[in-house]
C-alpha cells in the first residue's frame, strides 16, 4: 500500500513538474512573440522610454504633438513646432493669449479642446480592450486562490497578486492607448497581461525557495 502511494505520489509530482515547465515555456513563448510582433512595427518601448506621444494633423489647426509622462503624469502640447506654455495641469496657452485644454485620460480617450476645436488625441479603449485587462486581472486572483492551481504553478495572488497585476495593467493601457492600430494595442495588453502572471508567479517561487 505504501509503494503504491510512494508510486501515484511520484507520478503526480512528475505530471506537476512536467505542466509547470511546459506552462513556463508557454508562456515565454507567448510573452516573446508578442515583443517580435510589436518590435517589426517599432512598437515596443525604447529603454527608459515612460512617456506617451501622440502626433495627431488637424486641418485647420496643423500639427499637434502631445506628450504625456508615465511617471509624473505631466502633460505637453506642442503646436506647428511651438511648446505650448502650461499655465494649469490641463491646461495651456497659445501665442494669441488663448487657451487650450486637455480633457479625458487612457480610458475614455483623450481630447484637446482649442480655438473652438475638439481634437481626439488618443481613442478611448475598446469594450474588448477592457475586456482584456479585467481577465488577466480575474485570472490572476482566481489562480492565486485555487490551492489545486498554485500546486501547479506558485502564482501569488491576494492583495500582493492584485497589486502587481494593477500595476502592470495600468501600465500596459497606458502604452496600449499610445497606439493607433487595433491589432497593436490588443498585443501590448496581452503583452502586459502576460508580464503580470509571470511576475506574480515569478514572486511564487522566491517565496517558496526562501520558506
Amino acid at each position: 500500500m505504501n509503494v503504491n502511494s510512494q508510486f501515484i505520489n511520484n507520478i503526480r509530482n512528475l505530471f506537476i513538474l512536467s505542466c509547470q515547465k511546459a506552462t513556463v515555456n508557454l508562456l515565454i513563448f507567448s510573452f516573446f512573440c508578442d515583443i517580435i510582433e510589436l518590435k517589426s512595427h517599432g512598437l515596443v518601448p525604447k529603454k527608459g522610454e515612460s512617456y506617451m506621444e501622440r502626433i495627431v494633423q488637424n486641418e485647420k489647426i496643423g500639427t499637434i504633438i502631445y506628450t504625456e509622462s508615465f511617471l509624473t503624469g505631466k502633460k505637453s502640447v506642442n503646436v506647428n513646432g511651438v511648446q505650448l506654455k502650461r499655465i494649469e495641469k490641463n491646461t495651456f496657452q497659445l501665442l494669441d493669449g488663448d487657451t487650450a485644454t486637455i480633457s479625458g485620460n487612457s480610458i475614455t480617450g483623450i481630447k484637446l479642446g482649442i480655438n473652438g476645436e475638439v481634437i481626439q488625441i488618443s481613442k478611448p479603449m475598446k469594450w474588448y480592450e477592457l475586456a482584456i485587462t479585467v481577465f488577466f486581472f480575474v485570472f490572476v486572483i482566481a489562480w492565486g486562490a485555487s490551492p489545486a492551481l498554485v500546486s501547479i504553478l506558485p502564482v501569488v495572488g491576494g492583495a500582493a497578486g492584485g497589486a502587481i497585476t494593477v500595476a502592470l495593467s495600468i501600465l500596459g493601457v497606458f502604452f496600449a492607448t499610445a497606439r493607433e492600430k487595433k491589432l497593436h494595442r490588443i498585443l501590448m495588453l496581452v503583452l502586459f497581461g502576460i508580464l503580470s502572471f509571470v511576475a506574480c508567479m515569478s514572486v511564487g517561487f522566491i517565496l517558496i525557495a526562501i520558506a
